[in-house]
């Protein structure tokens, strides 16, 4: 394993960079909003200077994307990135990224869906611990995803066992115990990896995963790609988070009362696995997103008789 880099953990008056690297803003004035709410938690706040801009479906081009993304990066009073949302077009900053500009300036970086992409290009090229968790008004709304984040990146303390804020509950969906490293995000952002310069690695790791709005038949088709890849066998234990809105018939890609269930699938995948995978925990898209350290220690036991769990017992800041 090579040795791993943690950003320094988040203190009051710290300097918080808000960015758009994927999607254009859904609404621009949701801005001010975030702002006031960081500045009441005791921190400062400085914008990208093109997170208003729009090309395509795009906040801004490709270039004015990655530049406000470089210029927190070298900017050593940003303690922490945060992205503003997901969406599409992360993927386009990739070949433009600077690993060696982003290790010799280790700092938090935040965001989930389309983000997934930086956070495992970051850390597997740049040996930076990165972090899957709410995006912008993500936080803002949910008491519960605050005290996740705090707990995460605040208190400098591991998050621990990963207790629901609501059900539903967890699911085995394979018996086993395991120890590794995290990596995951989301599933359509993972399965879009493979193959390029920048696919996951789960060699001996914890893969975590989640998505929103595939009909069931559509996740089947990215989970294949997944094991037929390697990418199960090589993992040492499998976390499922949320599937918002991937019921059949709920996605409005395709009305078929004909897919099966998620569950249905994932069983049909894993069952007989001999490694530990369990499903249903509160991360991903939808209202409870659990902020979850890429590149730091976990533990995971599944068990039909016994407590099962999943825990992070690292601290991904220092």
């Amino acid at each position: 394993m090579v040795n791993i880099i943690k950003p320094l953990h988040l203190e009051e008056n710290d300097l918080i960079g808000l960015i758009a690297p994927s999607s254009a803003l859904f609404n621009p004035l949701v801005i001010d909003d975030l702002k006031l709410f960081f500045e009441a938690k005791s921190f400062k706040v400085s914008l990208g200077r093109h997170v208003y801009n729009h090309s395509l479906d795009f906040a801004g081009s490709a270039e004015h994307r990655c530049a406000d993304f470089h210029e927190f990066i070298a900017d050593a009073k940003v303690k922490a990135i945060i992205c503003l949302r997901g969406g599409n077009g992360a993927a386009r900053l990739l070949p433009k990224l600077d690993f060696n500009l982003i290790k010799q300036n280790p700092k938090i970086i935040i965001g989930f869906s389309d983000i997934t992409h930086l956070l495992l290009a970051i850390n597997q090229n740049a040996n930076l611990v990165t972090f899957h968790g709410p995006t912008g008004m993500g936080l803002k709304d949910s008491d519960f995803n605050y005290k996740m984040f705090k707990k995460a990146l605040i208190d400098n303390q591991a998050v621990g066992k990963i207790v629901n804020n609501h059900p539903p509950n967890i699911y085995v969906l394979s018996e086993g115990m395991a120890s590794g490293y995290l990596t995951g995000g989301c599933l359509t952002i993972i399965a879009q990896g493979l193959g390029t310069d920048y696919e996951i690695n789960t060699k001996d790791k914890i893969l975590f995963i989640e998505d929103i709005g595939e009909e069931p038949y559509s996740i089947d088709r990215m989970l294949t790609r997944l094991k037929l890849s390697g990418k199960f066998n090589d993992a040492c234990g499998i976390v499922f988070g949320q599937f918002l809105n991937c019921y059949p018939g709920e996605s409005s890609r395709q009305k078929s009362i004909k897919n099966k269930s998620i569950e249905q699938i994932l069983q049909g995948f894993f069952t007989g696995f001999n490694k530990p995978v369990l499903y249903g925990y509160n991360f991903g898209h939808g209202p409870n997103n659990i902020t979850i350290p890429i590149g730091i220690k976990a533990n995971i036991k599944a068990s039909y008789s016994q407590e099962s769990y999943f825990e992070i017992s690292e601290c991904g800041t220092t």
